[in-house]
């Protein structure tokens, strides 16, 4: 697929977002401790009805470069809050997952989106921290006293805040004493360099010792090798996700391979 052209699909992208046309893939996140299901990441795709099903790298930039972001934030907070609940109403497997969702960082100050996703769990009935708002944390540097209000909140109201990426950023430890948060996801490039790198691994249990520290649950994300399980529960790791477990699937496949009774 070539590159989106912003000028030509802004107008597309807004159709879609109205028509229901965008919306949730949903990756599982599996506990380390038992390997069990723990929850799902609900990643944004576009189905095109030219090009066919589009990832989010390639509709991110055409929301943000045309004031989409908001309207799209708000489209997969209330799709994954009506798939998180009406799984938990229709599947005993989903009574104790969460669901996870992504805000775009720069919508975080201004706490629309943030107020509109606790609204909608409290609505749906969801109990607290059953939705997580992921942020990464290198978008909300520029107003971060906003932001951290924004976020304190967002938790006040039961839903759950999820540092993404890190180890990416910038002044990534920094962060955790300033944003209030649940759970803290380690960047995947130090899960696939742990392998061949004493120092990623180093890296790994020092996040992961700080953050329980702090309180923070532990999500390693990137996870491939069949042996990274292991090594990440040794490292402290608490979940983990990646395609060793399983990539984004459509929800009707999600049901089929995760939450429906083997018979």
């Amino acid at each position: 697929m070539g590159t989106l052209e912003p000028v030509a699909t802004d107008y597309d992208l807004a159709a879609a977002i109205a028509g229901g046309l965008v919306g949730p893939h949903v990756q599982p996140v599996f506990r380390l401790s038992d390997g069990k299901l723990a929850g799902f990441e609900a990643l944004v795709r576009w189905r095109h009805a030219k090009r066919g099903l589009l990832q989010a790298s390639e509709l991110i930039a055409v929301a943000e470069s045309s004031g989409l972001m908001p309207a799209l934030s708000e489209r997969m907070v209330t799709a994954s809050v009506d798939l998180l609940a009406d799984w938990r109403r229709r599947f005993p497997a989903a009574q104790s997952i969460f669901m996870a969702v992504n805000v775009s960082g720069p919508e975080v100050p201004d706490g629309a989106v943030l107020r509109k996703a606790a609204a909608l769990a409290k609505a749906a009935g969801l109990p607290p921290r059953a939705l997580h708002i992921e942020i990464t944390e290198h978008y909300i540097i520029d107003d971060h006293d906003a932001a951290a209000m924004a976020l304190t909140e967002l938790r006040a109201a039961g839903v759950g805040v999820a540092l993404d990426d890190f180890g990416a950023g910038f002044a990534s430890l920094g962060w955790l004493a300033r944003f209030p948060a649940d759970l803290l996801k380690i960047d995947a490039y130090f899960i696939r360099a742990m392998e061949e790198s004493d120092a990623a691994r180093k890296i790994i249990r020092a996040i992961t010792a700080l953050a329980h520290e702090l309180g923070l649950t532990v999500i390693a994300e990137g996870v491939e090798r069949p042996d990274a399980p292991a090594q990440l529960r040794d490292l402290g790791c608490d979940y983990a996700q990646g395609h060793f477990y399983g990539g984004a699937v459509e929800p009707d496949e999600a049901e089929l391979r995760y939450l429906r009774p083997a018979h």
